[in-house]
């Protein structure tokens, strides 16, 4: 039996796209992320694997995550206007303060955490 998986992206630090990719993929792998992991640092007994699960499993990475996830797309959404071959200066405005508006509904839809 195969089983399907999921490749996740490595984040670049220049692109938007890689990094929404990349977020999207943790965010939705993250309990297969921490159970690979686990697996190999008790098997290899590697400090780095050993920290690294440490740092993923943490309540601000995971906060993190999540808010990359909510907020990356929009800014996509405006970057991909920006990078359209015939933009309109005119439109600059317009588009940054719709992309605030969605950015607050989310903030305003959104859970916070709990806890310190």
């Amino acid at each position: 039996m195969k089983t399907k998986g999921r490749l996740l992206q490595r984040a670049c630090k220049t692109r938007w796209l890689s990094s929404e990719a990349a977020v999207r993929a943790a965010r939705s792998e993250i309990l297969a992320i921490w159970a690979a992991l686990k697996q190999l640092s008790e098997t290899k007994n590697d400090a780095m694997r050993i920290g690294l699960l440490r740092l993923l499993r943490t309540k601000n990475f995971i906060m993190v995550l999540y808010l990359l996830s909510t907020v990356l797309p929009h800014l996509i959404e405006l970057s991909k206007v920006f990078q359209e071959g015939c933009f309109n200066f005119a439109q600059m405005k317009s588009s940054i303060e719709l992309c605030i508006v969605k950015l607050s509904d989310a903030a305003a839809k959104s859970q916070p955490f709990n806890g310190t």
